[in-house]
């Protein structure tokens, strides 16, 4: 019951199982570690531990033995790697491994280790895409030379990024890194501008901020 209720689980989250002998080097994989490629297990055979490497992509191989290494020899507490593998229709799919290690002789060695394979092709896509737009943005902002900020009201912390300061003649270093709304902000402002700046920000704060925050006002220069 409990092996079935396991299995469920795993299929459940789309999860493939593995199973490695360190010592005769036989691997055991499930069905949907070979299908997660388009594979059938089958097709695979014969299995063992440069099955997984000789899919993997040329630019994390390196990456992937290294992880196995540094946990087998006791270098990390746990075994974890993302990598890309080839799928059978000659496409890369982007696959998380999590292993530990089941089995140990007398002097502590690693006999025998299972893990766990999901495939995040998604997830990795995602993040690509967002990787990308922040980075657009960042060449945005330089390009434009706009200081940009954002205001947490909660932990009350102003960042500011790196051409806030400078069109200001500044650096973050000559305000040690400040997160303090008075002195990265209102303390640079005109004396004839502080009220009204300061008035205009409050109220917005307190009103409805889903509208547009809009305010001129003139600000020290380091000269």
């Amino acid at each position: 019951e409990g092996q079935q209720r396991l299995k469920y689980v795993l299929d459940a989250i789309g999860c493939a199982v593995w199973e490695w002998d360190l010592v005769t080097d036989e691997v055991i994989l499930d069905e949907h570690w070979a299908g997660m490629q388009g594979y059938s297990l089958d097709e695979l055979q014969p299995i063992s531990s440069t099955t997984s490497v000789s899919m993997t992509h040329p630019d994390d191989v390196a990456q992937y033995t290294q992880k196995i290494r540094e946990y087998l020899t006791g270098e990390s507490d746990r075994y974890t790697s993302e990598i890309r593998v080839m799928h059978k229709s000659g496409q890369w799919i982007w696959v998380r491994d999590n292993g530990m290690v089941t089995e140990r002789d007398v002097t502590g060695k690693p006999l025998k280790m299972i893990g766990a394979r999901v495939e995040i092709t998604q997830r990795k896509l995602v993040e690509e895409a967002a990787l990308k737009e922040s980075e657009r943005f960042l060449s945005l902002i330089k390009a434009s030379d706009t200081g940009v900020w954002e205001w947490d009201a909660d932990e009350q912390k102003l960042w500011c990024g790196a051409e806030y300061f400078s069109m200001l003649g500044y650096s973050r270093q000559d305000f040690n890194n400040s997160t303090d709304l008075e002195k990265v902000w209102s303390s640079l402002l005109h004396p004839d501008d502080y009220e009204r700046a300061v008035h205009n920000f409050a109220n917005y704060l307190s009103g409805d901020a889903s509208q547009l925050y809009e305010s001129e006002f003139r600000m020290r220069h380091a000269n």
